[in-house]
């Protein structure tokens, strides 16, 4: 894997996804830990329901030449419904439902900025015309601008955790338009 790029994910990955998803559970809000099925269960559940891509970056703290995850960001084939029994249903399969993304802050770029154009393929490549994303209402201006940027408002919700949270939509094909050749550029 080349440096700056994002892979999707597979069992394999899991453990490493984990430790990552580990050190950052407490710099995302919501914080991770209050997901209904937990660190490893959202992980898990990714790969069994969803998709789940991860960026890595060569490590040189290690002796051997080795990478190490650096970024996370998992969708779901639908939007995701919490049942009584606690699994997820899933609505409107025409949706890739982005339900977690985060990036080690000291790596925030170029891997965020990366990150668009290669969901966009991969919600294509699964049959994802369009994909949902939402965020906190209050307290969170700077992700509300940056989704304001690569979406639409739809509405307000209440999430998961009780908090009122916007939730956010895209055409998947004007991501491809407007970041086709900056995944190939950089620029």
């Amino acid at each position: 894997m080349a440096e700056n790029e994002w892979k999707i994910a597979g069992e394999p990955d899991l453990e490493p996804a984990l430790a990552f998803f580990e050190t950052v559970k407490d710099l995302t809000d919501p914080p991770f830990t209050t997901y209904p099925h937990g660190l490893r269960g959202t992980l898990k559940l990714l790969l069994a329901e969803g998709r789940l891509l991860v960026a890595e970056a060569a490590d040189g703290a290690l002796p051997e030449p080795r990478t190490r995850i650096v970024g996370l960001l998992g969708y779901f084939h639908g939007t995701p419904r919490l049942r009584e029994d606690g699994g997820f249903r899933y609505e409107d399969p025409h949706i890739g439902y982005v339900y977690c993304f985060v990036v080690d802050p000291a790596r925030r770029n170029p891997y965020s900025y990366l990150a668009v154009p290669f969901l966009a393929k991969c919600l294509l490549a699964d049959g994802h015309e369009e994909a949902r994303f939402r965020t906190y209402r209050d307290n969170n201006d700077l992700i509300n601008r940056l989704y304001r940027k690569h979406g639409r408002f739809i509405r307000e919700e209440t999430n998961l955790q009780g908090a009122k949270s916007n939730l956010y939509g895209a055409d998947v094909r004007t991501w491809i338009e407007r970041f086709g050749d900056y995944e190939r550029t950089g620029s």
